[in-house]
């Protein structure tokens, strides 16, 4: 479901070649409301920016927040594409909406998870007992779901990605 989250990211785990990427905790994101950098708000988008004006570019499929020279950095152009996030702790705040809308979720996944609840409901009237271990289970239904099912679910399963949050 999509949700509203506030987010605070320390820059000093910023990942990428350049330190120039932040990956959100929850993707696919919908919409990013807020990005301050040290109490700074910085502006957003999606594309390309000719003019320089957008400073964080909004990566929505992957969840990934990169910083660019903008506005006042345009001087850094000329050395980067990029540009580093500050170093600090839990100096970055992001304030977005992330998740599928009611009646969004991709028909694919949707066909998926329909499958996977009548494969553990089958389950679960063979073995007779009234409950099961879900993680268990679903592990065992994923194996037992066809190539295309598993195809699937592999497409839409979080990716690697580094921990950006501080624990």
């Amino acid at each position: 479901m999509e949700a509203t989250y506030t987010e605070w990211y320390d820059g000093l785990r910023a990942a990428g070649r350049s330190k120039d990427e932040l990956y959100l905790e929850k993707y696919p994101v919908s919409e990013v409301t807020l990005v301050q950098e040290d109490g700074v708000t910085l502006t957003t988008g999606t594309g390309y920016d000719s003019a320089g004006t957008i400073q964080v570019l909004v990566e929505a499929a992957r969840g990934v927040l990169r910083r660019r020279p903008g506005g006042a950095d345009m001087s850094l152009a000329g050395m980067s594409a990029w540009r580093r996030w500050s170093g600090r702790y839990q100096n970055i705040k992001v304030v977005y909406k992330a998740g599928w809308a009611s009646g969004s979720v991709p028909a694919d996944l949707t066909q998926v998870c329909i499958e996977l609840a009548l494969m553990l409901y089958k389950q679960s009237s063979r073995s007779g007992s009234g409950s099961m271990s879900m993680s268990g289970a679903s592990v065992e239904a994923i194996e037992e779901l066809s190539e295309r099912g598993q195809r699937v679910i592999r497409r839409y399963e979080p990716k690697l990605r580094p921990r950006m949050r501080a624990a």
